[in-house]
């Protein structure tokens, strides 16, 4: 039994037993279906000296960004093994912290785009759209990543939807326990014909910039420091 365990549950898992459980609520922010699981019988409960018992709120932002993080880390590492180029991976708020993947790549070729979405849901079921973007795009910026696909994107040309893909079951909008349809968007420029410049200001004409040189001082003097 482990010295530092706040709360130890022990029992046997009863084999060739299931009952049914849930519903529950599930991380996508609905309640999950009902469905049989196995039954473990309780033989004993313990706990240290003024135990902490740490929950999280299901189906909300704690819950999304818990389930997030660890994939960003063991996806980029893959991607990267199959796409050098990677830079960053991104599992956004918006898609529950799994549905959604944003991969920003370092294009040297158009192909690369493509295996690195393929990677991204082989790498991951959960995975249900995969966005991916250059390397000027911040991947953790949803706003930038909107922007590039509004900017960047041909759906004709740069959308793919796979059909018959393993899902997963909590997903509401699967018509089937197992099986559904995933999307890539590449959001990038493409590598063999010229594209527009993105619109920048110098970092040199940044630097010289001071806010002072535009804002008179009594009105700066009510502005909150920092």
């Amino acid at each position: 039994m482990p010295a530092d365990a706040e709360i130890v549950i022990e029992g046997h898992v009863l084999p060739n037993v299931k009952e049914v459980e849930a519903p529950f609520g599930e991380f996508p922010g609905y309640y999950g279906p009902q469905r049989l699981r196995p039954v473990i019988e309780v033989t004993a409960i313990t706990h240290r000296r003024d135990a902490v018992f740490q929950h999280i709120f299901v189906g909300h932002r704690d819950n999304w960004i818990l389930g997030g993080i660890p994939k960003e880390g063991s996806l980029f590492n893959l991607i990267r093994g199959i796409v050098p180029t990677a830079k960053a991976v991104h599992f956004p708020i918006s898609g529950c912290g799994r549905f959604h993947c944003y991969v920003s790549i370092d294009k040297k070729i158009d192909g690369e785009t493509k295996q690195a979405a393929l990677a991204a849901l082989a790498g991951c079921d959960f995975v249900k759209h995969v966005v991916v973007v250059d390397a000027d795009i911040d991947v953790h910026n949803e706003e930038e990543v909107m922007w590039a696909v509004a900017t960047r994107v041909q759906a004709d040309q740069d959308v793919d939807i796979l059909k018959n893909v393993k899902g997963n079951m909590l997903d509401p909008s699967q018509t089937d326990d197992i099986m559904t349809a995933k999307m890539i968007i590449d959001a990038t420029r493409p590598a063999k014909r010229p594209f527009a410049a993105r619109v920048r200001v110098p970092e040199e004409a940044l630097a010289r910039t001071r806010i002072e040189d535009f804002i008179p001082p009594a009105i700066l003097d009510r502005l909150p420091k920092s």
